[in-house]
């Protein structure tokens, strides 16, 4: 990742603020920090400013030469970079502190949790170690937002030029979109539908999918209802938090919109039913949800969106298919790219291993890294293949086993 793709992170002043408040308040002299996917190392930078006795930098990407060079221009010495997945590092002591900032507008989920409970467990003091942030928060609620619903849906759902193409407004309306609702078109107080508790939290979602939550949702004026609205509120202690709600100070995180297949009008004591899942694809991430809505406790009308990835066509697929675009290889594919070259039916999962560290450091760092990675690969396709046939299974980085439940 390029230092480049920082910069609206960086332009963020109210999430660098809070950072820098939180850890002000809480650090201790000689406190040790892990800034665990350091980006461009700026809040490692902050946690030496706030008093930290020293920083373990954490990121696989290239990205880390650049905050290697930061650290120099700034004399900044007491930190450590590591170059590795972070399940790679084997840090020589224990840390006070844990900090990360993988928010994407719909919360933790720019990178595998499970990565991070096992930083958590090899790195962080048993003695009190602490994270930033403790508590995230994912919210939801409906809300009335012509606006919003209709830059979905322009121009499909009106002439346009004397032609007819509301066949695509369906299509157009299965995606969810990232801008800012109104905060004022509120139809129901804001429902947490997923807590991830980083200090205390035992078990985190994988791969950025989180499993389908159910919540009931009283609406609380009559109105119009054009979608479901999402964001999170992240506690990074100490008296500091960081929201992108709708009606927060802006940052450069937007909400993310569901939008409903037409606007629809409830009613103060009406109360939604809405099962939630977070799907993570290739270059952004989904919601997947469905809603029924209920009056005196009986359906009184029902929406669903698709699974991202379904037979349905997104009209952004369909304007890649003419061929208009020039194809790029992102780091995880040019990774399965170069496995798959070698892979011959006869060659082991180990051998291969040792061929991608040696041949491409820079996807491979070890071979370690390059054999938990094979291994995770081939976990998760038999685990969904097991899944299919109803047959849990067990995963580890040294093989593949399977348990059929009790009984």
């Amino acid at each position: 990742m390029s230092i480049l793709n920082h910069a609206p992170m960086l332009r963020d002043r109210r999430r660098t603020d809070a950072y820098r408040d939180a850890m002000r308040a809480q650090l201790k002299p000689g406190d040790e920090v892990c800034d665990l996917g350091c980006g461009s190392g700026i809040l490692g930078f902050l946690a030496l400013q706030a008093g930290a006795a020293h920083v373990h930098a954490i990121e696989q990407s290239r990205v880390i030469e650049t905050a290697r060079a930061l650290a120099a221009a700034n004399r900044l010495e007491r930190i450590t970079f590591h170059h590795a997945p972070a399940r790679d590092v084997a840090l020589p002591r224990a840390v006070d502190w844990i900090v990360l900032e993988w928010m994407s507008p719909l919360g933790l989920d720019e990178f595998p949790l499970a990565d991070f409970l096992d930083a958590r467990t090899r790195f962080l003091s048993p003695q009190g170690g602490r994270c930033i942030p403790r508590v995230v928060d994912h919210n939801l609620t409906l809300v009335e937002d012509a606006d919003a619903w209709s830059q979905l849906a322009a121009p499909w759902h009106q002439p346009y030029y004397g032609l007819n193409l509301d066949s695509v407004l369906p299509v157009a309306l299965e995606r969810t979109e990232e801008l800012r609702v109104c905060a004022d078109g509120f139809l129901a107080e804001p429902t947490v539908w997923q807590t991830i508790d980083l200090e205390g939290g035992l078990s985190f979602p994988s791969h950025g999918r989180f499993g389908a939550q159910r919540v009931r949702v009283p609406i609380v004026r009559d109105g119009t209802c054009h979608g479901i609205a999402a964001w999170f509120d992240a506690d990074l202690g100490g008296g500091v938090r960081l929201s992108n709600h709708p009606g927060a100070p802006e940052t450069h995180w937007p909400t993310v919109f569901a939008p409903l297949p037409a606007p629809t009008p409830v009613r103060e004591g009406d109360e939604a039913v809405v099962d939630l899942a977070r799907v993570r694809s290739p270059g952004r991430d989904d919601l997947v949800w469905s809603l029924e809505l209920l009056r005196e406790g009986h359906p009184v009308g029902s929406f669903r969106n698709s699974c991202p990835g379904s037979a349905v066509v997104q009209v952004e697929d369909a304007m890649l298919q003419t061929g208009r675009f020039a194809p790029q290889l992102t780091p995880e594919h040019s990774r399965i790219l170069a496995f798959l070259s070698r892979v011959d039916g006869r060659t082991g999962a180990r051998a291969i291993a040792r061929q991608l560290a040696a041949a491409e450091p820079d996807l491979f760092p070890n071979f370690e890294s390059a054999l938990r990675w094979i291994v995770d690969g081939l976990g998760r396709t038999y685990a969904i293949e097991q899944e299919r046939q109803g047959e849990p299974s067990v995963i580890n980085y040294r093989g593949v086993s399977k348990r059929r439940d009790a009984g």
